[in-house]
């Protein structure tokens, strides 16, 4: 059974337990007697009866003693790999180099483009052509390279032979971890000339390329495109209408809240592709929100380039002033089914430059939060109890006395239904459903102010009580409304709950 029904049956569960447990304890002869057994002397608060739930994850209580339910979704998130994957499409490939002074443009998918790329690993290695007839010394130096605040700078000298010749060389990889390799414009400068006659002369080589190997950085920074992170889609089941039969329900402060810890170091928005509430009647309701519309969406905070390291933190909250979610929670959800994606830059502003290391990361969470306060009217709930009347079949009749005292401000009606063991139902214990306990009167903001007291006698004799004894189960079906009909919006708190007094006289007749 659900574990939050149970709150609110408790005290029925406890009755039909009892009363079960008790008549065990009876032993049935021939005589012709009554026999009064108490069955249930207990006061049970909401709080306490949570205390005692395997699974309390979901419940929290404010200050102020309000309870709460919670359902939490998966935890989203994304690190810094992809974007830090573009930078590793230099690898491999030949570039050739034009001229001696050369800006090779450094082009990434996604409008990225990089101003700082601070390297963890990586080699550039360069080849060359040259036919001169003398001595020269090649010269390489790369501006947008640097190491401690110098430039890579690299020579070889080549001394002629006398006779004609071809010089094919390379200059092996050349370690870049921890350079800085800072592009200008967009684009990668390198230059390379040959010195001839004894230095006086700097000219051209015949060719020149290079290339680029294991390249990986552990910081970035620039304009780091719009890209579009992908997340699994979700269900958030909400097991509060697991056994939901009927009527309605209205929370006054339902909350689909968004969680984001954000690290990296550039706008993120929320992109919506799917919001919807499932109902217990299979009903899809969207949820409708200005920030769930198409080309809308929620902007998360982030860190700027002088907080590099730390943490954004963004709690936004889906609430009745801006979305539908009171319409929509308060139609028997039993799921939260959405798809949301992230989406980088969303407005592609290339002068905001942002940063990203090896550790950043994003991530989200969403959760359903129902606090108890609101109004019902005629919700109702059902669950079944086995029971055994078989070894008191010397009984002629019964009568039970409840005396109820009800702290909460929640009108309590029950009705039973004794099944057989193939599903048919003998009889009911009330001739309709029965008000067991009005709830308690409130304030203005909710708040019960007074305990109402009730007592119940049922008597069950003759062919109605041998037509119960051949029952199997028990169908408690409760129906609970907020006072003044359902019309007023009441809060339940941890130290609120219901006081039962129970007895059961069972005799025969002379």
């Amino acid at each position: 059974m659900n574990k939050l029904i149970f709150i609110l049956l408790c005290f029925v569960l406890v009755f039909c337990n009892s009363s079960c447990k008790k008549f065990d304890e009876v032993q049935v002869s021939d005589f012709d007697a009554e026999y009064a057994i108490p069955l249930v002397n207990t006061k049970t608060t909401i709080g306490e009866l949570m205390n005692n739930l395997e699974n309390q994850d979901y419940f929290t209580i404010d200050p102020d003693g309000l309870i709460t339910l919670n359902f939490l979704g998966n935890i989203e998130g994304r690190t810094s790999t992809e974007i830090f994957e573009a930078i590793s499409q230099l690898n491999g490939a030949l570039i050739p180099i034009p001229d001696t002074l050369s800006a090779i443009p450094f082009e990434f998918p996604n409008g990225l483009q990089i101003d700082i790329a601070e390297l963890k690993s990586g080699s550039i290695t360069w080849g060359y052509e040259a036919d001169y007839e003398e001595d020269i010394t090649v010269v390489v130096t790369i501006p947008s390279a640097t190491l401690n605040g110098q430039i890579l700078r690299w020579e070889k000298s080549h001394v002629w032979t006398g006779t004609p010749w071809t010089i094919f060389e390379t200059s092996g990889a050349v370690d870049l971890t921890g350079y800085t390799i800072a592009p200008v414009d967009g684009s990668f400068e390198i230059n390379y000339y040959a010195l001839r006659d004894n230095g006086a002369f700097r000219d051209t080589l015949k060719s020149f390329s290079l290339f680029f190997q294991e390249m990986e950085a552990s910081y970035m920074e620039g304009y780091l495109g719009n890209s579009l992170y992908e997340f699994e889609r979700d269900l958030i089941e909400i097991d509060f209408f697991e056994n939901w039969a009927e009527g309605d329900i209205y929370f006054e402060e339902p909350q689909i809240n968004v969680t984001v810890f954000n690290a990296f170091g550039f706008p993120v928005r929320s992109l919506t592709n799917i919001a919807n509430i499932i109902t217990v009647n299979s009903d899809t309701l969207a949820l409708d929100s200005e920030f769930v519309a198409a080309g809308n969406g929620i902007y998360f905070n982030y860190p700027t380039l002088s907080e590099v390291g730390e943490v954004a933190e963004t709690f936004f909250s889906f609430d009745k002033d801006n979305s539908n979610i009171q319409e929509i929670l308060g139609a028997g959800p039993i799921a939260f089914d959405y798809d949301i994606d992230a989406l980088a830059n969303p407005d592609m502003d290339t002068t905001i430059r942002g940063f990203l290391t090896d550790t950043s990361f994003f991530r989200f969470q969403l959760e359903i939060v129902l606090p108890f306060y609101g109004k019902a009217k005629g919700f109702e709930v059902f669950d079944t109890v086995s029971i055994d009347f078989s070894e008191y079949n010397n009984f002629e009749y019964a009568e039970f006395k409840v005396i109820a005292e009800n702290e909460l401000a929640l009108d309590i009606g029950m009705q039973f239904y004794f099944m057989k063991a193939d599903g048919s139902i003998i009889d009911s214990l009330f001739e309709n459903t029965s008000t067991l306990i009005e709830g308690a009167e409130v304030d203005g903001v909710g708040n019960a102010q007074e305990v109402n007291k009730k007592t119940t006698f049922v008597p069950l004799e003759g062919a109605r009580f041998d037509r119960i004894k051949e029952s199997d189960n028990i169908i408690v079906k409760a129906s609970f409304s907020t006072i003044n009909n359902g019309e007023t919006s009441v809060k339940v708190l941890a130290d609120q709950g219901v006081a039962i007094r129970m007895g059961m006289k069972v005799g025969v007749k002379n």
